[in-house]
């Protein structure tokens, strides 16, 4: 599913970068987006993160795809780079193949919020920065999740905890009307907790004197979304440089004082 997601998303983004293009020069943009969206979560696994093991992936699950949704609200600054405050919630469920033993499933739900950057893919290679119809994004950001009603082996001694998150995503927009635009992406999560998977992991290196592993826990949050973007666009008034622009401009020059 994760290979399968990203492919799709780097299939469209090659797409947007062929085949987008400038639909308006000098044009100004619209400040400020507003959305909703839904797709598919799946866990993706979790990370070793002590220096001995950096990145080291385990991967002992089966795991379901699970229903997702979210929010969002961005602010753009130019036509290449915005900030993004986003929500969503996760069910994560599957199963364990560990050892032979017979494990009951796992269940965790996920509230996140997110603060990211966002980045206009088309206009950062471009000279003549636009308001595009097609084009694609990437986005890096942080922010925290909200680990609830987990079941599975050794869930956390409390019920609900806050945990910091690193999020990186890419996608492409598609802009079907002046205020509307449709979006389709994926958001890879790091979340720095062992209990993403309701159990704590055992067998792996630790830093002395810890007495859990330093483990990320991961997922995969492929998304389709509708935005509306909102905010007055500035005119650009046109710069006249000769009397023969201005003639072309139906304008008339000042007379000049004696």
């Amino acid at each position: 599913m994760k290979k399968h997601s990203l492919s799709i998303v780097v299939l469209f983004i090659s797409c947007a970068l062929t085949l987008a293009q400038e639909t308006e020069k000098a044009e100004s943009y619209r400040k400020w987006e507003i959305g909703i969206n839904g797709g598919a979560t799946i866990f993706t696994g979790e990370y070793n993160m002590y220096k001995e093991a950096r990145f080291n992936h385990l991967n002992y699950w089966n795991n379901d795809i699970c229903y997702d949704y979210g929010a969002l609200a961005k602010k753009n600054f130019s036509h290449v780079f915005a900030i993004e405050a986003a929500w969503n919630y996760s069910n994560i469920t599957g199963s364990w193949k560990y050892d032979s033993r017979s494990i009951s499933s796992f269940k965790t739900e996920v509230i996140q919020t997110d603060l990211n950057t966002v980045w206009n893919v088309n206009n950062i290679f471009s000279k003549n920065k636009s308001d595009r119809r097609i084009y694609g994004y990437a986005k890096l950001g942080a922010g925290i999740s909200h680990l609830w009603k987990i079941k599975g082996v050794t869930p956390l001694f409390h019920d609900q905890q806050w945990k910091p998150t690193i999020q990186l995503g890419a996608g492409v927009a598609f802009r079907v009307h002046k205020n509307v635009k449709i979006n389709l992406g994926t958001q890879w999560s790091w979340v720095n907790t062992d209990r993403l998977d309701g159990m704590k992991t055992e067998g792996i290196v630790k830093k002395p004197g810890n007495t859990e592993a330093d483990v990320y826990g991961t997922k995969l949050y492929t998304h389709f979304g509708v935005s509306y973007v909102f905010g007055k666009k500035k005119k650009i008034k046109p710069i006249l440089d000769t009397p023969k622009q201005m003639k072309n401009m139906d304008l008339k020059p000042e007379k000049t004082r004696k």
